[in-house]
């Protein structure tokens, strides 16, 4: 149970979380205000699934199928699956009948990325739970290096190519002119940020408009009254500012559409508006929507600037059935209007509804080739500065505790996307939720987690992954001000994690295998080879103490070998971060990195480099192509 709990919600870290029986109430002890046993103090079962509506759970390990009819009794339960693939069809597996609590089980070969559900013999289908493949679900937990000599052997054989734009932006709609520039002049610094992503990968960066923002947004040529839920109009002169920001800077785009308002004719006016009035093939994709599984509950808005109160844009019971039939009427109203444009389902906030992702692709087939998720390894929403616990989030989000479900859950997504002709993006990534953690999210820990994070989705299959911002968020690369009529741009580490990254696979990059990396290992490799058979390895020290020696074993004879360096003061720092001797200090005015462009040579000892790596650091080697 407590495997499925940890599966299921992010926000569950270890299984030893929970512990096998309560504390005991009364006497010499009282109540620790969480009992998180399985069993209660008296040995009795706790219904610890309780909070999920139909308990499904498909055992890789065990090749074993269970699950639970709720409230209990005997039932006779039709098992059902689906191998992976657009024009599959739902098979019998078996039959079988619950115990007197209701639970059942089932042994069976399990297909990975294949589907699985039940029906019962009241008529109720429970939710669809895709198998992992074994390698997702085998993740280590293996100790940490803690320092020395660590040898990593370079492998020959290309692997996976890293899509063109695979890394990005996600902005919130009423933050867009601040970063592209509300005047004809446009925002020079940014334009100048996003033209050394582009030069030094070979591609420009991917910028996705909306969020949270997307159901807050419609089309407004006239001007008329905003209807309750709207903050943000789009005009035609917006579509021209974003035009004249296509001209200068040529990034492909995301836009989001609303879908919350129930409004698919709008959605469509905005659509036409956008594929008339931007450059051609500037529009990669339409979203439809954003966390459609949070509409039928009103909470606090967290997506696009300070926690205020969020409206229930749907009435209570509003389910997984209902959003298809949504998503179905915008996907058939926007089909003419996209011109071939592609089509996104949007992201869900929690996995429960990813669970979903076979049937979402199964049932709309080509017509929505893109499939959004979202990544934030810390749940922790607390914009206060005064934290005193910023230490420990910062190891928390350095840990293979948070990364390595971040990276599995991808992978798992990717692979059932891909048997549907399908992508998988990361629409939203941030180190956490709500904008941010200060002293975390601007912190230097942010960039080596942001390179590991790139590497990590690229190798497990998504098409792009994009950092989530808006003016004002703590997590965001850039942001900007104005001082005396000048904009003035404030690069914070994550971006030196963007542009490492593009340096470190150009465009037609493929990865490379390099390793052994023990799983939880602090010292972290990643390697690309790009047409020309240049090598390149990205080195991570994510300890805050320990040095470590590297050596690489390489194939061939290399040629003149190089390493350029990302470091800051430590992991907390904020400012004074620099890669390959250069900075763009606390403030730019032109968007251009200061200081002449170092790298330190590395000698070819017998078919094997050696580079220290400080603690909390990052490298970039670059090995030409071998002589012959």
């Amino acid at each position: 149970q407590a495997a499925y709990m940890a599966w299921r919600d992010p926000r569950v870290q270890l299984l030893t979380q929970y512990a096998w029986v309560d504390e005991a109430v009364g006497g010499v002890r009282s109540y620790t205000g969480w009992q998180s046993g399985l069993i209660d103090a008296d040995g009795n079962a706790k219904p610890s699934l309780a909070h999920a509506p139909d308990p499904l759970w498909v055992d890789l390990a065990r090749q074993t199928i269970w699950g639970q009819v709720r409230p209990g009794g005997a039932h006779a339960v039709d098992v059902r699956w689906r191998p992976a693939g657009t024009r599959a069809t739902w098979r019998p597996l078996a039959r079988v009948t619950t115990r007197p609590d209701g639970t059942w089980s089932l042994r069976r070969r399990i297909v990975p990325f294949a589907s699985y559900r039940v029906v019962t013999d009241d008529g109720e289908t429970s939710a669809t739970i895709v198998a992992p493949a074994p390698s997702v679900s085998a993740l280590s937990s293996a100790s940490a290096a803690t320092g020395g000599v660590a040898v990593r052997t370079l492998g020959s054989r290309p692997g996976a190519r890293i899509p063109p734009s695979f890394a990005g932006l996600s902005l919130e709609y009423g933050s867009v002119l601040d970063y592209l520039g509300s005047t004809g002049r446009g925002n020079p610094v940014f334009a100048r940020l996003m033209t050394t992503l582009r030069r030094a990968g070979g591609a420009a960066p991917l910028l996705r408009f909306g969020g949270e923002s997307s159901d807050q947004t419609w089309w407004n040529p006239g001007g008329a009254p905003r209807p309750p839920g709207i903050t943000t109009d789009i005009t035609p002169a917006w579509i021209a500012r974003v035009r004249a920001w296509e001209a200068l800077a040529h990034t492909p785009l995301v836009l989001g559409l609303n879908l919350a308002s129930d409004a698919p004719a709008n959605a469509v006016d905005l659509t036409r508006a956008a594929v008339a009035g931007l450059p051609a093939r500037s529009v990669s994709t339409f979203e439809i929507g954003n966390e459609p599984d949070l509409y039928a509950e009103p909470g606090r808005s967290t997506g696009a600037g300070p926690p205020a109160a969020r409206a229930q844009l749907r009435p209570a019971g509003y389910d997984f059935a209902q959003y298809l039939g949504d998503l179905d009427r915008y996907v058939s109203a926007l089909a003419a209007a996209a011109r071939g444009v592609p089509l996104s389902a949007p992201a869900f906030a929690s996995p429960w509804w990813d669970d979903h992702e076979d049937d979402v692709l199964h049932r709309e087939g080509r017509a929505v080739p893109v499939y959004a998720t979202q990544a934030y390894p810390l749940q922790t929403c607390d914009p206060s500065r005064r934290r005193r616990d910023r230490g420990r989030l910062i190891r928390r989000l350095l840990s293979n505790e948070l990364y390595a479900p971040t990276v599995a859950r991808a992978a798992q997504l990717a692979a059932v996307a891909g048997a549907h002709g399908a992508a998988v993006r990361v629409s939203e990534l941030n180190s956490a939720i709500c904008g941010g953690l200060p002293g975390v999210s601007d912190s230097f820990a942010s960039a080596l987690w942001g390179l590991d994070i790139l590497f990590g989705l690229a190798d497990a299959g998504v098409r792009n992954a994009l950092f989530h911002a808006w003016t004002g968020s703590h997590g965001a690369p850039v942001d900007f001000g104005s001082a005396s009529g000048r904009v003035v741009g404030r690069v914070h580490p994550l971006y030196y994690a963007l542009l490492l990254f593009e340096r470190a696979a150009p465009r037609g990059s493929r990865l490379l295998a390099v390793g052994p990396t023990p799983a939880g290992s602090p010292l972290k490799t990643w390697a690309t080879i790009d047409p020309a058979g240049t090598r390149r390895i990205a080195v991570i020290n994510k300890d805050p103490r320990a040095t470590f020696d590297l050596v690489v074993r390489l194939t061939g004879r290399p040629g003149r070998a190089a390493v350029e360096r990302l470091i800051a003061p430590s992991l907390g720092s904020t400012g004074t971060v620099t890669l390959a001797g250069q900075s763009y200090g606390t403030a730019t005015t032109d968007g251009r990195l200061r200081g002449r462009r170092r790298s330190e040579a590395l000698v070819d000892r017998g078919g094997a480099l050696r580079v220290r790596m400080p603690p909390a650091s990052a490298a970039l080697i670059t090995v030409p192509a071998a002589r012959r």
